[in-house]
């Protein structure tokens, strides 16, 4: 059970995260969540889809080379196609890199209020706010700059140290560990 009594520990953020910070805490959560890396099936598809990139695109060269004297628009129409393709995919993924986790980290503003009670992590803003209970947290990784707390459904709680100033977040995230750590024992036992 739960030591009701436990003081409640709270952090006001004071500042939105910067671009750099959402980025690292990004990069961070996929190292953690994934160690291993993405795995088989992924990175085969991946270099499938570039190997395959590349036979069309050389495809494409050697039809319009043999093409360039009879049927010179359709040579024209088969190069305009393929780097209208490869512009679109370049910058289709210099968006998508750009703006990674941006809908993630827009949730985060100045004001957000993230505390701890005998259940759990409760983080209180603007969209609503969430719980997080002990048992549903899988890995807590604190570092002198980041705090990301893992979930068993593949979210996470990713925060940036500087953005809560004035404030003793290690404290804060010692005493996260130290109250995850019990009630994970407090929930073995119950279920025992």
């Amino acid at each position: 059970m739960p030591d009701e009594t436990a003081p409640v520990f709270t952090l006001r953020q004071t500042r939105a995260f910067t671009t750099r910070e959402c980025l690292m805490l990004l990069s961070l959560w996929r190292r953690l969540r994934w160690p291993q890396g993405a795995g088989f099936a992924y990175s085969a598809a991946r270099y499938l889809f570039y190997g395959f990139a590349g036979f069309l695109a050389f495809s494409i060269l050697l039809a319009a080379s043999r093409l360039a004297d009879s049927w010179p628009s359709l040579t024209a129409r088969l190069i305009f196609a393929a780097l209208g393709f490869l512009a679109c995919y370049v910058f289709a993924a210099w968006q998508q890199s750009r703006h990674a986790g941006n809908y993630y980290f827009e949730s985060y503003k100045p004001g957000n209020l993230i505390r701890l009670d005998a259940y759990g992590l409760h983080e209180s803003g603007d969209p609503p706010s969430v719980r997080y209970l002990w048992p549903a947290i899988t890995t807590i990784h604190s570092t002198k700059s980041w705090l990301v707390v893992l979930m068993a459904n593949n979210g996470a709680l990713l925060l940036a140290k500087e953005a809560f100033d004035g404030q003793d977040v290690e404290a804060f995230c010692a005493e996260l560990t130290h109250r995850w750590h019990a009630g994970c024992a407090a929930a073995k036992d119950s279920v025992a």
